[in-house]
């Protein structure tokens, strides 16, 4: 039976779905007061060269009692189609580290026998990424949030904040930027 996400694009919608639904589960404990945005920046147009683009960003704006000022979280996620899977998409996802605290590698492996290339670059991708601190999410079914396993934790990275501002300037829409500085009371 062929299945109905064939290209990129057709991942994109699902996977905004699972992070809006699951925003909080990438955070161990989870802030407890905290505002979320979910951009699919994978169309933008704008200056960035090879791997500037992640496919889908996640912005977390959260306040602790004992911290002044909100904290800004971001997120990167770059999602893999099975003949994408190898060890480049550890690497583009890391690119995203320039710009974003945390990079994801979301890789959609629908179970079936095509997939076994892809599978069997997983170790190697894996270990690549935990050196990196890159994190990584299986995805069987799109569809389906029950099928997304976090394989891999992401680690907080230190990017310029002049690049993280540009990035979200460039990337996000003007009423997701509008939003964020509310939050973050600029």
């Amino acid at each position: 039976m062929p299945h109905s996400i064939e290209r990129e694009k057709d991942l994109e919608p699902w996977f905004e779905r699972y992070l809006w639904l699951c925003a909080q589960t990438l955070y161990d404990p989870a802030p407890q007061n905290f505002s979320v945005i979910v951009e699919n920046t994978a169309r933008r147009v704008g200056t960035g060269k090879r791997w500037s683009r992640p496919d889908i960003c996640l912005a977390c704006v959260s306040r602790y009692r004992y911290q002044p000022t909100p904290s800004l979280d971001l997120h990167s996620f770059e999602l893999k189609m099975p003949d994408g899977c190898d060890m480049l998409a550890v690497h583009e996802a890391l690119s995203h580290t320039a710009s974003a605290h945390y990079a994801h590698l979301a890789l959609y492996l629908p179970t079936s026998s095509e997939n076994k290339r892809a599978l069997a670059h997983l170790p190697d991708m894996k270990q690549q990424a935990q050196r990196h601190g890159v994190g990584i999410i299986l995805i069987g079914d799109p569809k389906d949030i029950t099928t997304y396993e976090r394989i891999l934790e992401a680690r907080r990275h230190t990017p310029a904040p002049s690049h993280i501002d540009s990035f979200i300037d460039e990337r996000f829409s003007a009423s997701n930027t509008l939003a964020l500085k509310r939050w973050v009371r600029i």
